[in-house]
């Protein structure tokens, strides 16, 4: 019964968000997101290679200061 209920839930509210602060933008906001799908990547991936390489990808190296 929960499962159901939670299921209809995200179909119908998507995933929960945190609140909004005024002083974080809508592109650090974006960042935050995109670093959120890189860890599930990172955690769901068998491969230590591609691990490695998302790490860094999480981390930031390699990108602009």
């Amino acid at each position: 019964m929960e499962e159901a209920y939670t299921t209809t839930a995200y179909e119908v509210f998507g995933r929960p968000r945190r609140k909004r602060k005024p002083w974080i933008t809508e592109e650090s906001w974006a960042l935050v997101d995109q670093r959120e799908e890189i860890n599930k990547t990172i955690r769901s991936t068998r491969s230590e290679r591609i691990k490695k390489r998302l790490r860094t990808k999480y981390e930031g190296k390699g990108q602009r200061s």
